[in-house]
């Protein structure tokens, strides 16, 4: 099920959450009211994409053409997809499709708005390519589990679940559900120790903004490593945001 082989195993685990924090923050930054210009996203985004190669660079000298190969293309993939297609984009689209747009993030300037759908639309499929498809996989720890009280949010998705996983972070409750905090993890001495059943399915790119809407605003999915006895994947979870 996951692929095992990929350029990001050979990272240090401090090196994985620098990346993913930096993507979540990237991803979540309109939610996180941070109110970054699209220049200003598109900027980090490329930033990210020159230190994911910095960091790759020294795994070369060792490494066989074929994986110093696989890590320049997604690179090169990420960098083409983060600025040719924002400015592109504004011509592939109907009016009619513009205006859906609009409506959708409330706004009246398509002009405007084009390249941060750009933005989102790419960093998805950039982060997919580099991270071998986590929007496929959403680990889960509370209510959406199978027999839970809010299993009937997935359940209509086509998918399988997986025992046997865990993430690192502190559960607790809050409003009276489980409740995962990801902040101040100490990863010299924290292990993973919070059990998760891991949902894969095609489909949950489809649903995602379904499920988001369901977890509110005390909930925001983030990208995280997730173990097993063989390694570590990546996987979308919904990470507690107190006070949200």
């Amino acid at each position: 099920m996951l692929n095992r082989s990929l350029w990001f195993n050979q990272l240090d685990l401090l090196s994985i959450f620098q990346i993913l924090g930096e993507l979540n923050s990237i991803r979540n930054a309109n939610k996180q009211s941070q109110n970054l210009s699209v220049r200003e996203r598109g900027d980090r985004w490329l930033n990210l994409v020159h230190r994911i190669s910095d960091r790759t660079q020294h795994f070369y000298r060792n490494s066989s053409d074929e994986f110093e190969r696989e890590c320049n293309r997604l690179l090169d993939c990420g960098e083409a997809l983060s600025t040719q297609a924002i400015y592109e984009f504004l011509n592939c689209l109907s009016e009619e499709a513009q205006t859906k747009i609009c409506t959708s993030y409330s706004t009246s300037s398509f002009s405007d708005l084009v390249p941060t759908c750009a933005i989102d639309i790419c960093m998805e499929v950039w982060i997919d390519l580099l991270f071998d498809f986590p929007s496929q996989r959403l680990a889960v720890y509370g209510t959406l589990a199978p027999g839970e009280s809010n299993h009937h949010i997935l359940k209509p998705i086509l998918g399988k679940w997986y025992d046997g996983f865990s993430v690192y972070g502190n559960l607790t409750t809050y409003k009276g559900y489980p409740f995962l905090l990801l902040d101040q993890i100490d990863l010299k001495t924290a292990q993973p120790n919070i059990k998760i059943k891991l949902f894969s399915s095609s489909d949950l790119p489809t649903h995602f903004d379904r499920i988001d809407a369901f977890e509110g605003e005390d909930y925001q999915r983030v990208l995280i490593p997730i173990f097993d006895a063989a390694g570590f994947a990546i996987a979308n979870i919904y990470q507690g945001i107190p006070n949200g």
